[in-house]
């Protein structure tokens, strides 16, 4: 009978294979712990598009046996590593360190990105880090003018084309606005645009153009780019159009004056109406003299060229002025009296003296003066001034200007007198220093005025020290003392009166600036009265972020005597938000308590907004509170615009009311309009003109040419539908006359050779007729030898038909010359410049150009042949 036998073998080693498989486990938990890598220098915390980013990794190998790793990089898409990844070894128990780099691309968009650097051994062990690296947002706009005429007929309308290109890694949003330097009314095709990153978007610029023009001019458009956030800064653009006037101008037979006459009308407490006239421009064709109407009251001023001699005048009352020349200040020692106030002012200069004098309008004061000016840095100078009434007060003054470098000073002596007697003594000095970072002032005055009784003897001196270096801290300090009757000793203290102000002001900090800053003073210091005390401080700050600025002010002031000081407290508040291009909001709050006494209050909005269409619109909301009980309010609207042909229009309506009037509201509103126009002033004299055609011959036919630019020296006129042009209005003397070759259709060039000289002769009209043709073009080929492999490059081929091209032929023998005149033309080969070995049978040949057509010449090049020489040296 059976049994069941027991394996023992295989019994017993039940216990040593789970330990086997114990052991197994073990050493791969130990394995899989042999080498780890760590991050040692992390990336920045913002890269910038296009940088390079370096970081250090440490690979540590925790066995005792070396270790052969293989290294990988996984970047974003687009970015590459600069050095590549490599196969690398760790000793036992040690570490390396593996720099890795990268390019992040010039395009990358902002934002966080990821890098995973890993290593592996030959046993498919792998250990991996990432690396985290923030891309930074980078703003960058550019604004190019990529399409427009270069010149239009006065009248016209014309459009331009630019291109926005956003080059930031980041959606930018937009604001758009054009102005230009002749008031045309302008449209864009649109104001804001979102531009994505590295996209380009095109605006259409459309310009209106005036009929009234009557001289040559420049019309200049700028396009202004902003980005809404402000922190990209603005970036514009310029288009310049020559603006042509029509060809029967008055202003070719007319000196015109340009004018301006503005009719008013409204209603404030009655109605009223106004009318003004202003008239501008020069007299002459030399364009020296200018003149300036208003009121039709003629003001002339001088030339801008600096003359040896030259005379100014000027009168002012309150309903009209009249000035020749040009009076920019009075003289050097005068008192202020002159061209600051109405009545006649004249000046005589005569280099380097200078002369002349005022008188007020009711006669009374006047002013006579004498200078002397060596250069800008040194100059002297003489006054008599005084009041021709009962009180007979003369001054006489003397002063004296000097600057050398950074130094400047100005120093004034006067001596008064009173119905002939010297009245006293005054005299001031003033000193201006900078060095570096450091600006001093001081100055000096004293006064002596014998007719002002007690304390008529005054002292004054003052000082000031600023403070500063661009990009940081100013700082500035001024003090002044005074003393009367300086030189009593004998009266108790030492000053009447001292006042010290500083400030400090920091330099921006993210855009937030803030100024502190302080006063002090006394005055009545030696009064038996009692001493009265000033002081005060101010802490203010501004900010400016994108659309947003703010501004915050608060003063502390008090003054009086100890025992009784009065003080006032104020403090301001204003601020100004851009909701786009052309929309803006002021608002303003101002709060002043006078302790004690009383409060009061002021609230102000202002809304201004511009149309598309070129229009301002202003609206003006004021409110005023005393002691917190209403006081005044008012509305305010007002609106402007520039119409086609140069006119303008206003409107503006007010509406208040206030509690001194007992709240009656006061309405008014107003109606303007501007409208200008020349002003024929004399006929031209000694003048002459150019009249042309521009056209085309065809088959002995002329056929007329419309739009093409004529210009003649600097100035351009356009031919109509029959071709014709006119320059009108020129001074006799040699000319220039070209055509501009961008202006005719592709193929067609003049028969006469442009630009060439034309002479003008004085009240006499000239013609010109400009002849074009089709243009023909020519293939020179050179043709080599058979079965030779030569380069025909180089070789130099002069063509002449009256004017010469000199030209070198392709790596082929090949030259094609396009535009070329119809006609007989000469073809000439520099046999220097042909290869070795090969000659040409005609250097020199001639050829009929048919016009519109294209002619080809071949030239068979051949080997030189070779001659042997047989020198005979006598019997051998």
């Amino acid at each position: 009978m059976g049994r069941t036998v027991l394996d023992d073998d295989r019994i017993i080693m039940k216990p040593q294979r789970l330990l086997a498989v114990l052991l197994l486990l073990v050493t791969v938990a130990l394995a899989a712990t042999d080498f780890k890598i760590s991050l040692s220098s992390p990336p920045p915390e913002e890269v910038g598009p296009g940088e390079i980013v370096s970081v250090a990794i440490i690979v540590l190998n925790n066995s005792f046996e070396a270790i052969s790793l293989r290294e990988s990089l996984s970047l974003p898409e687009g970015w590459r590593s600069v050095f590549g990844t490599s196969t690398f070894e760790v000793a036992p128990d040690s570490f390396e360190i593996r720099i890795i780099s990268f390019v992040v691309p010039n395009r990358a968009l902002a934002g966080d990105y990821k890098a995973v650097y890993s290593v592996r051994d030959p046993e498919g062990r792998e250990s991996e880090i990432t690396i985290n690296v923030r891309v930074a947002s980078t703003l960058s706009l550019s604004l190019s003018r990529i399409e427009g005429p270069d010149y239009v007929q006065a009248g016209e309308d014309y459009s331009v084309v630019f291109s926005i290109t956003n080059s930031s890694n980041i959606p930018v949003v937009i604001d758009l606005r054009a102005d230009d330097n002749l008031s045309y009314r302008l449209s864009l095709s649109k104001s804001s645009m979102t531009l994505e990153p590295a996209s380009t978007e095109s605006v259409l610029v459309s310009a209106k153009t005036s009929s009234l023009l009557t001289d040559q001019s420049t019309h200049i458009i700028t396009l202004t780019a902003k980005e809404s956030s402000g922190s990209i800064r603005v970036t514009s653009a310029r288009s310049s159009v020559v603006i042509i006037p029509p060809a029967d101008s008055i202003a070719n037979r007319f000196i015109l004056l340009p004018a301006r006459v503005t009719i008013l009308a409204g209603f404030s407490d009655s109605l009223y109406l106004n009318s003004a006239i202003r008239i501008d421009g020069f007299i002459d064709d030399s364009k020296k003299r200018r003149i300036n109407l208003e009121l039709s009251l003629p003001v002339i001023k001088a030339t801008e060229e600096e003359k040896p001699f030259t005379i100014s005048a000027s009168y002012r009352s309150p309903y009209f002025e009249a000035r020749y020349g040009n009076i920019s200040r009075i003289g050097l020692a005068s008192v202020s009296l002159g061209n600051s106030t109405s009545g006649l002012d004249l000046l005589i200069k005569l280099d380097p003296w200078k002369f002349g004098g005022s008188l007020s309008e009711s006669f009374s004061e006047y002013d006579l003066f004498l200078d002397w000016r060596r250069s800008t840095d040194f100059a002297v100078g003489l006054a008599l001034d005084g009041n021709l009434s009962l009180s007979g007060q003369h001054i006489l003054s003397v002063a004296a200007e000097s600057r050398i470098d950074q130094f400047r000073n100005r120093s004034v002596l006067r001596v008064p007198s009173l119905d002939g007697k010297l009245d006293g003594l005054l005299f001031s000095s003033d000193f201006t220093n900078r060095v570096e970072h450091w600006q001093l002032r001081s100055s000096i005055d004293y006064s002596n005025r014998i007719s002002e009784g007690s304390d008529r003897e005054i002292l004054k001196l003052s000082g000031g020290v600023i403070w500063q270096e661009p990009g940081s801290l100013r700082l500035s300090l001024e003090g002044n003392i005074q003393r009367n009757t300086p030189f009593d000793f004998q009266l108790s203290g030492l000053l009447d009166s001292f006042s010290l102000q500083a400030r400090a002001s920091s330099p921006s900090l993210s855009g937030l600036y803030l100024s502190i800053g302080g006063n002090y003073g006394a005055g009545s210091v030696r009064s038996s009265g009692g001493q009265i005390t000033y002081f005060g401080t101010n802490l203010s700050a501004s900010y400016s972020y994108s659309m947003i600025t703010a501004f915050a002010s608060f003063a502390l002031q008090y003054s009086g005597i100890p025992s009784d000081y009065k003080g006032t407290h104020s403090l301001e508040l204003y601020g100004s938000y851009r909701f786009s291009n052309l929309t803006y909001v002021y608002a303003r709050a101002s709060l002043k308590y006078y302790v004690g006494d009383r409060c009061e209050t002021a609230l102000s909005l202002v809304v201004t907004h511009i149309t598309g269409g070129g229009m301002k619109l202003n609206t003006v909301l004021t409110y005023e509170m005393r002691d917190l009980q209403p006081s005044k309010i008012k509305g305010e609207f007002l609106s402007s615009a520039t119409l086609p042909g140069g006119s303008s229009i206003g409107i503006g309506f007010n509406v208040g009311a206030s509690l001194k009037d007992y709240w009656k509201p006061s309405i008014s509103f107003s109606l303007s309009y501007t409208f200008p126009f020349s002003l024929p002033v004399s006929p031209r004299s000694n003048l002459t003109s150019l009249s042309g055609e521009v056209s085309i011959l065809v088959g002995g036919e002329q056929v007329p040419v419309k739009g093409a630019v004529v210009t003649l020296n600097n100035l351009v006129s356009i031919s109509d539908e029959n071709g014709r042009f006119k320059f009108g209005g020129l001074r006799p003397g040699k000319y220039y006359l070209d055509i501009d070759a961008r202006s005719l259709e592709r193929g067609l060039i003049s028969v006469k050779t442009v630009p060439f000289e034309i002479e003008l002769k004085e009240n006499e009209e000239d013609f010109v007729s400009l002849y074009l043709t089709r243009s023909a073009t020519l293939r020179v080929r050179l043709i080599k030898p058979e079965q030779t492999e030569i380069s025909l490059g180089g070789v130099l081929i002069i063509l002449s038909n009256g004017e010469v091209y000199r030209l070198t032929t392709r790596e082929s023998g090949e030259i094609v010359v396009p535009n070329l005149k119809p006609g007989k033309l000469t073809v000439r080969i520099d046999t220097s410049t042909l290869p070795n070995g090969v000659a040409v049978e005609s250097q020199l040949m001639e050829i009929d150009l048919k016009s519109g057509a294209t002619e080809t010449i071949e030239i068979q090049l051949r080997e030189k042949e070779e001659s042997i020489i047989i020198i005979d040296t006598g019997v051998l």
